[in-house]
């Protein structure tokens, strides 16, 4: 009987052996898989420059028109100016409101600006926000604040390119727009997302992140404003964007409300309005240029563009928060005379 025991038990553990074994080739199998998988369409697929044709093209010689209607340019370089003037013109919107942005933090700045939205959105006014779902789609997200915000009836909230694992090479396809645009009147573009580093002083210095952004209007119609707000239709509506789950919290929706009226109790947004339109810069001419809504390499427009324009001119200077060359934009940036040209930026990377 006691012999029987141990041949069982003793088979037993071999089967048990036998398992594991089984289970750490496929476990191993399915590591490297993920490995190669993950380099070959995340990572070497961007080394073969095919870049997907686009209809899309400018006409410089418009560029130099002046343009028929009174257009202003305000340079938002204060940062703290900088958000309450975000609130400013979202206080004052009345019919829409079209966002767009890379990256919103969770902190202090995020609450205020919702509550902003939240604002706006319970007077009528139409509300929608694009985000990038990476960065906003992930495991670290508030998830909880952009379903409440969703939930509302007059906010609509998409992620461009969410985390999709079959398709890995989609991952690098990132939204990296940060526009504001109000009752397609007022527009505005420049390098801040949400959060308190582009805002506010902080406790470390080091972490404060400086930019520039440029708010543009006009007596009338703005035909770059009206371009900002036909590229961006075509980005909300695209199939790289994604609806995401609606889940409305109460307690979230008036913790927003409530810490926006607290920050602005003691602010002047329409003094501040005021302020912008009586040091706004009247200026002849201003376009919209935009890079096409496509995939892995995409058509160097922007940078031709302004390749082209620039032989008119003794002077160019690029400003951009971000400037990251590869061969194909290096090669076009040499065609620049290296004497007109200044690239003003925060990170250079090539």
């Amino acid at each position: 009987m006691l012999l029987s025991i141990i041949v069982i038990v003793l088979k037993r553990s071999w089967i048990g052996v036998q398992y594991f074994k089984k289970t750490l080739k496929v476990v191993t199998f399915l590591m490297y898989f993920n490995f190669f998988y993950m380099f070959i369409f995340g990572a070497l697929v961007f080394k073969i420059y095919m870049p997907q044709p686009t209809g899309l093209n400018y006409d410089v010689s418009k560029f130099k028109e002046t343009s028929a209607y009174s257009q202003y340019a305000y340079l938002m370089e204060d940062r703290l100016e900088a958000f309450n003037l975000r609130l400013a013109l979202i206080e004052a919107a009345e019919e829409s409101i079209a966002i767009s942005y890379y990256a919103v933090h969770n902190d202090i700045s995020k609450d205020i600006f919702y509550g902003a939205l939240l604002k706006a959105a319970d007077k009528g006014v139409e509300v929608e926000f694009i985000i990038d779902g990476f960065i906003e789609g992930g495991v670290f997200s508030d998830h909880e604040a952009i379903r409440t915000l969703n939930a509302h009836d007059n906010i609509t909230i998409r992620y461009y390119e969410p985390i999709n694992l079959f398709k890995i090479y989609a991952m690098q396809n990132r939204l990296h727009d940060k526009l504001i645009i109000i009752d397609n009147h007022y527009a505005v573009i420049g390098g801040r997302n949400i959060g308190n580093r582009y805002y506010f002083d902080m406790d470390n210095p080091e972490d404060e992140t400086m930019d520039r952004d440029v708010l543009i209007f006009g007596d009338s119609k703005i035909e770059a404003v009206e371009a900002m707000r036909e590229y961006y239709d075509e980005l909300f509506s695209s199939a790289y964007s994604g609806d995401i789950k609606e889940n409305f919290n109460e307690t979230v929706h008036d913790y927003f409300i409530n810490t926006y009226n607290d920050y602005t109790k003691n602010l002047d947004l329409e003094q501040l309005m005021n302020h912008v339109h009586n040091q706004a810069i009247l200026v002849e001419q201003i376009t919209f240029l935009r890079s096409p809504l496509t995939r892995l390499h995409k058509q160097p427009i922007i940078f031709n563009t302004l390749l082209e324009l620039s032989k008119d001119y003794d002077e160019v200077i690029l400003q951009s928060p971000y400037f990251v060359l590869n061969d194909e934009l290096s090669s076009i940036l040499r065609g620049f005379s290296t004497e007109n040209i200044t690239i003003l930026t925060n990170s250079m990377h090539t």
